[in-house]
């Protein structure tokens, strides 16, 4: 599937407005002569460094295909290892909660009962 196509059939897909707003602007300067890569870079807080070289490294060695599946694959795992590590996170963070509240009551409730005691003998 060419390049032009290709954008144009993900600029309908996408859900997101902003997204499909962006993707049809890569799209319009990609059919003005300017490559992938070029017109990725211009937007650097949705795609990264990492993102451009190796989309660019694709169409200078003619394995833009292969380049993007490779980057696609390397996204996946790399969101579902922050998503594992989110995961992982939530046990001990709940426990350090539950931690702090228990000292917070036994601080505010159960010392000042003990100080009565200890005044009234």
């Amino acid at each position: 599937m060419p390049l032009n196509e290709a954008l144009s059939f993900l600029e309908k897909e996408v859900e997101s407005e902003a997204l499909r707003s962006i993707i049809g602007r890569i799209s319009q300067k990609v059919k003005a002569g300017r490559s992938l890569s070029g017109a990725l870079k211009d937007y650097p807080n949705i795609f990264d460094l990492k993102f451009t070289s190796l989309v660019g490294a694709g169409e200078l060695g003619g394995f833009l295909s292969e380049a993007l599946h490779r980057l696609a694959s390397f996204i996946e795992t790399e969101e579902d290892l922050r998503g594992r590590i989110r995961q992982t996170l939530i046990y001990p963070t709940f426990l350090l909660l539950v931690g702090f509240i228990t000292i917070i009551l036994l601080v505010t409730l159960l010392l000042p009962i003990f100080r009565i005691n200890l005044l009234v003998k």
